[in-house]
């Protein structure tokens, strides 16, 4: 399976709707975003990292138009989709129930996370003060902004325990957040594989042409579908191992997809087998 070649920067994927992906060199963070103008305002969606992130993503707001930011919608909490999210104050904050509740329970481990893995800004980091979702919903939450409908979709547990989807049903267009990565192994310390599975199928029942995950290049509804054949495939070998009482390291070490050999992190299968094992012995 083949990397997609990456468009990167503000790409207008419909009509007032953009997506954000930040350049191959890192100077942006890793995190892709976007924004969409309707009659009403603006929605941002995606905090991100750093403010220097956040803070180029609202000048290209400020390029496309001059109507204000009404909403700012989070995917889920992890720091860099959350974290700048400061910088587009006073929108409203939009994320699912499970978002606000992860992001103050785990905020001083993920913290010391980022700061960790990224000491250029880990000072940014620690100063740092949540900015949690404000208005939050359990299941399906509907925002107008005139000429634009956006339907937020909760399909349950996934990448984290509050993945929402951002579906434009009249541009056929998806925000996925990291519920789906392109063409990547995702993150899986937060992740719960057997629902994730579930969770894309029902994903992929809406109706859209576009997806903009959360990393990786701007993709389609295959996106979601290969992700999803990735995680089973995965599944399936790791299962194999766990009946045949294998430790977790030496089931990460047998795994064998070749099929995914050029997807950046398929060395390194360690979390979501701990994540596998956690889940058959009914401690997730």
């Amino acid at each position: 399976m083949t990397t997609p070649t990456a468009q990167t920067g503000t790409i207008q994927v419909a009509d007032g709707i953009f997506a954000f992906v930040p350049p191959a060199d890192g100077s942006l963070g890793g995190t892709n975003g976007g924004f969409i103008v309707g009659d009403e305002g603006v929605v941002v969606i995606e905090g991100l990292m750093t403010k220097k992130t956040a803070q180029h993503v609202l000048s290209e707001v400020k390029r496309v138009t001059s109507k204000p930011i009404r909403f700012l919608i989070y995917t889920h909490f992890h720091g860099d989709h959350t974290y700048a999210g400061g910088v587009f104050l006073p929108a409203a904050v939009v994320g699912h129930k499970e978002c606000r509740e992860e992001l103050f329970e785990k905020w001083d481990p993920w913290v010391e996370r980022f700061a960790t893995s990224r000491p250029e800004s880990a000072a940014e980091f620690r100063a740092l003060k949540p900015v949690p979702p404000d208005i939050i919903f359990n299941e399906k939450l509907t925002i107008h902004l005139g000429n634009k409908r956006l339907e937020l979709h909760y399909f349950g547990r996934a990448h984290t325990r509050g993945d929402v989807f951002i579906h434009s049903a009249q541009d056929r267009v998806v925000f996925s957040g990291d519920a789906v990565v392109n063409a990547r192994v995702p993150a899986f310390m937060d992740g719960y594989p057997a629902s994730w599975i579930n969770v894309l199928d029902q994903a992929q029942t809406l109706d859209f042409a576009t997806l903009v995950p959360g990393h990786g290049p701007v993709g389609n509804k295959q996106t979601a579908a290969d992700l999803q054949t990735f995680i089973r495939e995965l599944q399936s070998q790791v299962r194999q191992a766990y009946d045949a009482k294998k430790s977790e390291a030496d089931a990460a070490a047998g795994v064998k997809l070749p099929r995914y050999a050029s997807w950046p992190g398929i060395q390194n299968l360690a979390m979501p087998v701990q994540r596998m094992y956690l889940e058959w012995k009914a401690q997730l």
